[in-house]
């Protein structure tokens, strides 16, 4: 039993087993494909000689055991052969037992073991019986042909072959070309003495007899089945089956009632009265097989019987291919010695038109000739009877030793010219007339002495292409191998190479070694399936893959595969019909080139020369960039691994992965996959540019400007150092020095950048610095700068420069007297995002110097009409001024880029493939790298810590409190009303398009938590708790006591008027701030003189550009989702002059959706830190379905008392 869950002897049968046993163990199967789907497998076998033969492999689950396997096999037998049992063990070992028992559909306790209990039945007949003809073989005179008959029959009902007492099949008789040791040389002599005298016997021996009939075709039929055995003996098999409505036979049933029938006259519908002739004549004569499922084909009346059988038109080779055999005429036969790869001869039976035959033992003998287009049986003439044909193929390995007695032997019993001599008086007269108009007796070849050369084959491998209808060609290879120069297809069925000036002298082929060599290219080539439709041949290999691969695959095959096999002595010709041809280039060959002479932009220029003609590569890689491995497969190449590239005209080159990698990721970046008509570069593109240059290792006409620029960017050191301006009413720390040297050296250069600074350390005063190094440098010739941040800050932005540059001309243009005239009149004018989209056509009539966008955050959805406006307004110079240059995602980053310098970091969908969906959906680390690499010279930031000494300690603290009683009832009520919304929401339209609801559920959460009072419910007027808010007023008063000032932080301005109201009770002054209040400088005013110690501020409207270091403490009543948001509102008091420690509260709901924001709020840190360079290893993930199942999450019990 193997250990597959299947019984091989029973299917296959004991021999059969052992030979694809043995042709598995010999390495003869060349290719296994398993396709699970279909429950099948495929595969390609070498048997005796060079002959290949396909192999296909059907499971049946639920089968009956003998029936699990379905095998079928283009050699002659065809069904359930050793070639398919070769292909199932090799299958095993590839796939493993348990893939193909799941294909089987048996466990282990499902296998039957009636096998062995059946066969243990026969041990003592088994024993017996080879006793005996061990004893027999063995006796000085041959055994007589009955008893050895009966007992080779014994034998075949025990599945015991001649190989199990020491006989060989001449397929399995070379191992190793060092010739043959004495004791192999005693036992081929022994071999051939027995065979010898078997020949002398059967020659006195005649018989003969022939019919032939025809028959009437019925719904049912009988069908014969034509099988050989081991030792040459042929019978038919009897099977019933039907014909088909489509034509053809249906599935055959094995037959074996036909001695019962005899007896009893009770003959089936299908068994006509032709097939009962048969039968009879079979049973008269002794032909019936022991089970009666059979008629042996023997003798003179085998061929009555076998002419009546093919005459029925019902008798195959192949019990499921069910080909025809067809009566054919009389054809003249010869008896070759084939030599194998050790020198050895035997005998093979061929017609004289060199078509291997199998001989039917009858007298006069019949062939059968099988191949792929037809199957076809008749009389072999020109040759002694069947039975001494028989015994003559069976003849031993002939060595050098035993030709003289072999050709001695054969020539006094056959003399020259040996034909048979007891021929049927009835046997075809037509045959024998053509034999005696035709040409005299063909003498049977006598084996000759012969010299061999063993020489190892070298694999010789052809690639052409084949012509295909209509008007196409298909690549193919062809395998042959060389035998010091004369070179034999690997398909040629010819064990040896006869040299063509000495037939004396023959190259055994050495067939071990060129299978080895042959599963080198199994992976990838397979034979075609012949015969097919597009004209391919047998031996002709091919890439069998989707279309859309085809030439992928061969390029893979041409660039990975072909080297490797010359490396290993494989010869590799290329026919000039190939349609891969590829042009060896070297490092010589290139050429790369950067055009200066343009003013804002310039050239590049990367090719090879190929026969002196240059070919630009950049436009060939851009319009093949979906065909090539993206830049990440690249990377992770070998650096010297060749990637192929097309060239016009269908050649091809190889690039090394390294420099591909570098040239298609600097395209990709640059320009996208969108071919460009020229590629141009600009100076925001020097970093980019640098690493090109430097990683290709080729000499570059050109681009010496830029790549000095690229080199400054990448330090401050490189950076010329700029004085401060004379008028400076300021004294700029060294940091803040820093920053006016990078303003100036991006306007030197003409590139635009990012200052992102925290908040507190001076932007404000580094562009004002800026600016009045400007008005030194140009004077009057000066065009008025232009700043837009939000209204709140228009009279900051006036203040400071009043304070620190007196000598700028400074124009609010803001209000509802707003005069235009003024603007170009001034060094720096003042407005609001509002007032730009309201005044575009007046202000982009001026070209602007500066263009600074303060809070540019403001502007970073680019669809928006203000992100817009401010991208149409002219000027020579831009800067984005803003503490948090992305919050919630990189595509804020993108925008704000794309307004300063359109196409830095490509078009928005490149960017989004290229950065954005690796880095935040996939955490991507190299790409986050090369982002910041990226932007690094354009974005100048610096954080607290580097000014830490200035600033005081800051302490964030987290209280928590309950929701108890109704309000606790209310949030719940609210939660699950919210959760039940959002999931039909989902299910309607998807996550993604759910976001609006998702937020509104959210939000009516929060508000339940803040104070009931913020719900538009009836339920919500009955619930006089809100824990949230006695919180508070348990901090506030004991810090108003201490005489400490507060920042109290809400995003719902109704809070505020709750806390207001609170605050009256207890008798303690505040001021406030929303997007209502008008003077906005009263209260800040009132709060940093000290006038009131409660400063309530509406998060929108006091989140940005208000320094109120008065306070010492912020309280955060309810949690914003943004970070970054509730960071900037904590810094209104921790900032540059703040003299004492600032306490930072945030007020929080045990349980509730809440403090599930808390870990959002982490997340958006995270990523945001890693575009800065501060990443602490953190994933950023976008909010998920089992985000919401925990916003969700009902509050635990225990918080409901």
């Amino acid at each position: 039993m193997s250990e597959l869950n299947i019984d091989f002897n029973r299917i296959f049968g004991a021999k059969t087993y052992g030979r694809g046993k043995k042709y598995f163990q010999s390495r003869h199967v060349l290719m296994v494909s398993l396709d699970e789907k279909k429950h099948s497998l495929k595969g390609a076998v070498l048997g005796s000689g060079t002959h290949r033969y396909n192999v296909n492999i059907t499971f049946w689950q639920d089968a009956p055991e003998e029936e699990l396997i379905e095998g079928h096999c283009s050699c002659p037998v065809g069904y359930n052969c050793k070639h398919v049992c070769a292909v199932l063990l090799s299958a095993e070992k590839q796939y493993g037992t348990d893939t193909l028992n799941a294909l089987i559909g048996i466990d282990d306790d499902d296998v039957i073991e009636g096998t062995y209990e059946s066969f243990s039945e026969f041990e003592d007949e088994l024993s017996n019986q080879l006793d005996n003809l061990k004893k027999a073989l063995t006796l000085d005179d041959s055994p007589k042909a009955e008893t050895l008959k009966e007992i080779i029959s014994s034998m075949e009902t025990l599945g015991i072959s001649l190989e199990d007492l020491g006989w060989q099949d001449s397929s399995q008789n070379s191992q190793t070309m060092t010739g043959l040791s004495d004791p192999e040389k005693a036992k081929l002599k022994k071999q051939r003495t027995q065979w010898l005298k078997n020949l002398k016997r059967v020659t006195s021996q005649s018989q003969n007899s022939k019919i032939a009939t025809s028959v009437k075709k019925q719904p049912g039929c009988l069908v014969y089945v034509l099988r050989f055995d081991r030792m040459g003996n042929t019978s038919v098999t009897l099977h019933l089956s039907r014909y088909l409505k489509k034509g053809g036979l249906g599935k055959l049933n094995s037959f074996y009632g036909a001695q019962s029938a005899i007896q009893t006259y009770n003959w089936p519908a299908s068994v006509d009265d032709a097939d009962q002739h048969i039968i009879k004549m079979a049973y008269i004569h002794n032909d019936m097989t022991p089970y009666g499922n059979g008629i042996r084909i023997r003798e003179t009346h085998g061929v009555e019987l076998l002419t009546k059988i093919i005459a029925t038109g019902r008798c195959t080779f192949d019990e499921h291919s069910k080909q025809i055999i067809e009566q054919s005429n009389p054809t003249a036969g010869e008896l070759r010695w084939l030599v194998d790869e050790q020198g050895l001869q035997q005998p093979a039976l061929f017609s004289q038109q060199n078509d291997r035959l199998n001989l039917i033992p009858t007298t006069p003998p019949y062939y059968l000739k099988v191949n792929k287009e037809v199957a076809e049986c008749g009389e072999l003439t020109h040759l002694p009877d069947g039975e001494i044909l028989q015994t003559l193929l069976q003849a031993p390995p002939l060595d050098n030793d035993g030709i003289e007695e072999t050709q001695s032997a054969i020539s006094s019993l056959f003399g020259s010219q040996p034909t048979s001599k007891n021929r049927s008086k009835k046997s075809s007269k037509k045959g024998s007339e053509k034999s005696a108009k035709g040409s005299q007796p063909t003498p049977i070849h006598l084996p000759k002495k012969i010299q061999t050369q063993f020489i190892e084959p070298q694999p010789v491998l052809m690639l052409s292409s084949h012509p295909i209808k209509p008007s196409g060609e298909i690549a193919r290879a062809n395998l042959l191998f060389s035998y010091d120069g004369h070179r034999i297809a690997f398909e040629n069925p010819s064990d040896s190479i006869t040299l063509p000036d000495n037939d004396e002298v023959i190259i055994p082929r050495q067939i071990q070694q060129e299978i080895q060599h042959t599963q080198a290219l199994m992976p990838y080539l397979v034979p075609a399936d012949t015969p097919n439709p597009d004209g391919l041949r047998e031996g002709d290999l091919i890439i069998e893959c989707a279309k859309d691969r085809y030439q992928q695959e061969w390029l893979q095959f041409i660039t990975h595969v072909v080297p490797e096999l010359e490396d290993d002595g494989w010869i590799v010709e290329t026919e000039e019909s190939f349609p891969f041809q590829f042009e060896p280039i070297s490092d010589d060959d290139w050429y790369a080139e950067l055009d200066e002479s343009q003013m804002d932009w310039f050239t590049l220029k990367l090719g090879i020369n190929i026969d002196g003609k240059p070919i630009d590569l950049l436009p060939l890689l851009a319009r093949q960039i979906h065909q090539l491995p993206t830049p990440d497969e690249l990377r992770k190449m070998p650096k010297d691994e060749q990637v192929p590239v097309a060239l016009p005209g269908g050649r091809f080159i190889n690039l090394p992965a390294e420099r591909l990698q570098l040239i298609a990721g600097t395209l990709l970046e640059l320009y996208g996959d969108r071919p460009q008509g020229e590629y141009r570069l600009q100076n925001h593109h020097a970093d980019i540019w640098q690493e090109l240059h430097d990683k290709l290792g080729l000499p570059w006409a050109g681009g010496d400007k830029l790549l000095e620029l690229a080199r400054k960017l990448k330090s401050f050191k490189r950076m010329k150092k700029v004085a401060p301006p004379k008028a400076l009413q300021a004294e700029l720390r060294p940091y803040q020095q820093d920053g006016l040297s990078w303003l100036q050296f991006l306007r030197e250069y003409g590139l635009n950048g990012i200052l992102a600074d925290d908040m507190g350390l001076g932007k404000t005063l580094q562009t004002l610095s800026h600016l009045q190094v400007e008005k030194q440098r140009l004077g009057k010739k000066l065009p008025p700068s232009l700043v837009v941040c939000p209204t709140s800050l228009l009279h900051n932005w006036k203040n400071e420069a009043q304070r620190f540059t007196p000598e700028l001309n400074v124009h609010i243009h803001h209000g509802s007297q707003r005069d235009s005239s003024q603007i170009n009149n001034a060094d720096l004018v003042l407005t609001s995002y509002g007032v730009i989209q309201r005044d575009f056509e007046t202000l982009s009539k001026t070209n602007f110097h500066l263009l600074a966008l303060d809070e540019a955050q403001a502007v970073k959805n680019p669809n928006a009409k203000s992100a817009q406006a401010v991208r149409s307004l002219n000027a020579a110079h831009k800067l984005c001024i803003t503490g948090t240059p992305m919050e919630n995602h990189l595509g804020e980053l993108w925008s704000l880029y794309d307004f300063l310098m359109p196409g830095f970091l490509g078009a928005r969908d490149q960017f989004t493939r290229f950065y954005r969906t690796p880095i935040e959906k996939h955490n991507n680390k190299q790409q986050s790298k090369k982002l910041q690499k990226r932007v690094a010279p354009f974005m100048l930031r610096r954080s607290k810590d580097l000014v830490a000494k200035e600033l005081p300690p800051k302490t964030e603290i987290v209280r928590t409190t309950e929701l108890n009683g109704k309000q606790r009832d209310l949030y719940e009520t609210i939660r699950a009303s919210m959760e039940s919304r959002v999931k039909d929401e989902i299910e309607k339209k998807g996550l993604a398009r759910s976001q609006i609801v998702i937020l509104d559920a959210l939000l009516k959460m929060r508000q339940a938590c803040c104070d009931p009072s913020l719900v538009k419910l009836e339920q919500a007027k009955e619930v006089p708790e809100s824990a949230k808010l006695d919180l508070l007023m348990s901090l506030v008063q004991p810090i108003v006591e201490e005489g400490r000032k507060i920042l109290i932080f809400s995003q719902f301005t109704s809070m505020l008027s709750l806390i207001e109201e609170r605050l009256n009770a207890v008798n303690i002054d505040w001021v406030k701030l929303t997007g209502q209040t008008r003077d906005r400088h009263r209260p800040i005013k009132a709060f940093q003189e000290g006038d009131v110690p409660v400063f309530l501020i509406s998060l929108k409207a006091g989140g940005t550009g208000l320094n109120l270091t008065a306070a010492d403490t912020v309280i955060h009543y309810d949690p914003w989702w943004n970070p970054a948001v509730e960071d900037q509102a904590s810094d209104r008091s921790h900032r540059i002059g703040q003299d004492k420690p600032v306490f930072v509260y945030k007020l929080v709901t045990e349980g509730t959706v809440e403090e599930k924001i808390q870990e959002l709020k982490e997340k958006k840190k995270n990523i945001a830190a890693s575009l800065y360079g501060e990443t602490n290893g953190k994933k950023k993930q976008s909010i998920t379905a089992e985000d919401l199942n925990v916003l969700f999450e009902p509050l635990k019990a225990a918080e409901a008392q």
